[in-house]
């Protein structure tokens, strides 16, 4: 049997599985039709809608019902036609999950990676380390609905979080701002009509402390709400860098968020949301590590100097690695209820962010490459319109557009001497990019049978782009003004089936676009073109054992035309990462998820994933390897044929296992255990699949215990993030001959193991 048709018997098996496990054992009648989903999204708690859920089924032993707004209304994610999954605040705390770091440790087919003041998410194999801002992710990061542009103004942490919703797969319609992978949706928790606060401490290994706490409840009677919430975190670094005597990678970040909820109206509700973060934090930087060609000495062995110890964690850098952030959000979300069944959505966003960081390109004594400084200012506004209305009680359409402005401007100073004698500030390039982005889009359900509902939804997105850049390297050039804009039209048709209330089988097939771009740092200036996507999914979501357990099953296929790429050496003009497109990859894969109520103390949890994710055609330039391959007429550099190679990031398995174990001690007291293991299989970095560029396969695990007053007004836990303190590298980049003497494997490691105890009172 082929390897897509054991892909596809497997889906069958599983939906059989369920299908018989949740159908009734004789017919029924069918049950009438119900209304479909009402359009309230108007900035209600999600957490509180799962709690009443759990407050009517206390002693039920039935799993809660989670309850989403990816389609910009709250449904119930178990009946949505897509593969999603969504955490509250404290499933994100007990599982070790402080940030987007920790996410992939939840997450089928999720995997994260960071590098300097990046953060990189992957989908499926698909999001991108597209490292300059002419790049931009193709998984959407959003906060409190609103879109973040460009990954440098991702904020890494879940601070007073309401909850984290993940879309798999592309979104080309509702969520479609270049979500040709999929999206990661994170709301912040909203102010309530009781007066109600909080604070909470934490002490840990390498001198961590943090304290953070909230205010919440009413302003003005009635009619307004607010809710204040702030967090410092400090901690030293767990590099040691054993040349300056120093530590790095520390932790130094302060956080706050004001909220503001109003009924301006008895028809008319106004969300304002403020926050800023004020970070110091030393980022995460690329060490050399060993050789990336067998026959070719490293870095560290060419200039005779150690290079990073993974397990001593030592490191000997001639360059304080340093950041600087500061960053400030706000956003306004106005929802009117036009009728009980219709409400118009307008939010507002607008993100600044000014960042500054400083870092030893070859990681070791030797002042081979330095970057300092490394400087952003990125600026962003955003206008969304969201109409949802039932129309009748079959019939419900959303329809909306979204405009979105952004301004970057990165200044960069290389600063390179040894072994290529060149003097200081060699290389000095200053890039300015602007873009305008408009979409329109539109989806309507239909319910053509009691048990039967069709989805058909399209966007249209156009994207315009100007690019300038001015560079120094010896002599002054100005590779010149650029301008380009792209457009896609991305439809998505789906169908869903529920034969039982506790049964949904759906497939659907749908488009994603990303638009082109212009690479920085290239002389000449060679702009990359628009990636596409079709993709292909079905899959089943149950509740069995009479509503104990939850599962969800999906295979996907998915066909990318001119995937955007990070390639190394493939211009003459070109000394850093370039983006290309990659011809055509295709992904085949399977997702399982269950979560069960096994005892009324025990609870267990699991994901797992298989993809094969390949290039089905890609050539270009092998900077490792220039020898093999065939000449390119254009740019006299030998070109390999790299059809079959796996797409960075994405292991073939991974799996996930939590359990957790909650009981009264006393009758004021109750304990809570809980598990959390991650593993994922061999995956490799760039598109080459050099041996000496793969992470081997490696599991991480979590723990965490508390006691919690019966009262829910305090909780004291504990946790340990790593418990086998594992060591892993979350990136890799290459350094071609240039800036260093012998082709350079670079690697940004995960962190070690840490442990801590946080105190929360609440009020």
């Amino acid at each position: 049997m082929s390897l897509r048709g054991r892909v596809l018997a497997s889906l069958i098996a599983f939906v059989a599985l369920v299908t018989f496990d949740a159908a009734p054992l004789c017919a029924e009648e069918p049950a009438a039709a119900e209304p479909l989903a009402a359009p309230d999204e108007r900035g209600r708690s999600v957490g509180d809608a799962n709690a009443d859920d759990a407050d009517s089924k206390r002693g039920e032993m039935k799993i809660e019902t989670i309850v989403v707004v990816a389609e910009k209304r709250a449904e119930s994610a178990q009946e949505l036609p897509i593969a999603i999954s969504a955490f509250s605040q404290s499933d994100l705390q007990q599982a070790g999950a402080e940030g987007l770091i920790g996410l992939q440790q939840l997450t089928p087919s999720l995997q994260m990676g960071t590098t300097g003041m990046e953060f990189y998410v992957t989908l499926r194999g698909i999001g991108g380390e597209l490292a300059s801002i002419g790049s931009e992710a193709g998984v959407t990061i959003s906060q409190d609905g609103v879109p973040i542009a460009l990954q440098y103004m991702f904020d890494a942490d879940f601070f007073d979080t309401e909850r984290v919703e993940v879309l798999r797969g592309p979104q080309g319609t509702i969520n479609g701002r270049n979500a040709t992978g999929g999206a990661v949706n994170v709301y912040s928790k909203q102010p309530t009509e009781e007066f109600e606060g909080g604070v909470e401490a934490t002490l840990g290994n390498y001198h961590r402390y943090a304290i953070g706490g909230y205010l919440s409840g009413e302003i003005v009677d009635g009619r307004l709400l607010g809710r204040l919430a702030f967090k410092t975190d400090n901690a030293d670094g767990w590099l040691e860098n054993t040349f300056l005597n120093e530590d790095q990678l520390e932790r130094r970040k302060n956080h706050f968020r004001a909220s503001l909820l109003s009924d301006v109206t008895e028809n008319l509700e106004a969300l304002f949301v403020l926050d800023g973060v004020h970070d110091r934090s030393g980022p995460p930087n690329l060490l050399s590590y060993g050789r990336i060609r067998p026959d070719t000495p490293s870095f560290g062995e060419f200039a005779g100097v150690p290079e990073v110890d993974a397990d001593s964690l030592e490191v000997e850098g001639d360059t304080k690695t340093f950041g600087e952030k500061d960053q400030y959000r706000a956003s306004l979300k106005l929802s009117w209820d036009i009728t009980p069944s219709t409400t118009l959505t307008a939010t507002t966003g607008y993100m600044n962010a000014d960042i500054e960081s400083a870092y030893d390109c070859d990681g070791t004594r030797i002042q081979a490459c330095t970057v300092k400084p490394y400087e952003f200012d990125l600026w962003q506004v955003s206008q969304e319109l969201t109409l949802a209305a039932d129309l009748t009680e079959r019939l419900d359409l959303i329809f909306g557009a979204l405009y979105l402005h952004t301004d970057y401007a990165q200044l960069t100073e290389f600063f390179s001497t040894a072994y290529i004698g060149l003097p200081p500030d060699v290389l000095v390039v200053e890039a300015l990019q602007t873009l305008d982005s408009y979409a329109v889009y539109g989806q309507v359900r239909y319910r053509i049978a009691d048990d039967w509902k069709i989805s058909l939804g399209a966007r249209y997105t156009r994207d315009q782009k100007t690019y300038e850049e001015d560079a120094k390297a010896v002599v002054v050039l100005n590779p010149g003004d650029f301008d380009d804009d792209w457009g896609a039209f991305t439809p998505r048709f789906a169908v869903d089936y529920t034969p039982t209330e506790d049964l949904t089988l759906f497939a659907s097939i749908s488009r994603g676009f990303k638009a082109g771009g212009f690479n920085t740092y290239q002389v000449p200036q060679e702009a990359f073109n628009p990636e596409y996507v079709w993709s292909y999914e079905v899959g089943a979501k149950a509740l069995l054992l009479d509503g104990r357990v939850r599962t969800a099953g999906s295979a996907f296929f998915m066909d990318y035309t001119d995937l955007q790429q990070n390639v190394y050496g493939f211009s003459p003009g070109s000394f850093t990462p370039q983006t290309i497109n990659a011809g055509k990859s295709e992904i085949v894969g399977v997702e399982l998820e269950a979560d069960g109520l096994v005892t009324e103390q025990l609870r267990l949890g699991f994901t797992a994933t298989w993809l094969d994710a390949v290039f089905t055609k890609l050539r270009t330039a092998d900077p490792i390897f220039p020898e093999l391959g065939t000449p390119d007429p254009d740019t006299g550099l030998n070109v390999r044929n790299l059809s079959g190679n796996r797409l960075a990031r994405a292991p073939e398995w991974q799996f996930t296992v939590s359990s957790e174990y909650s009981r009264p001690l006393t009758g004021e007291l109750t304990g809570v255990l809980r598990a959390d293991y991650s593993r994922r299989g061999d995956h490799f970095f760039t598109l080459y699949n050099y041996d000496l560029e793969k992470q081997e396969a490696y599991g991480v695990l979590n723990l965490y215990a508390a006691i919690e007053g019966s009262d829910g007004k305090w909780t004291l836990s504990g946790f340990v993030r790593n418990a086998l303190d594992e060591r892993y590298v979350l990136n890799r980049q290459l350094q071609t001959v240039g800036l260093a003497p012998v082709p350079m494997n670079r690697a940004v490691f995960g962190e070690p193991r840490m442990y801590g105890m946080t105190l929360a009172y609440n009020f």
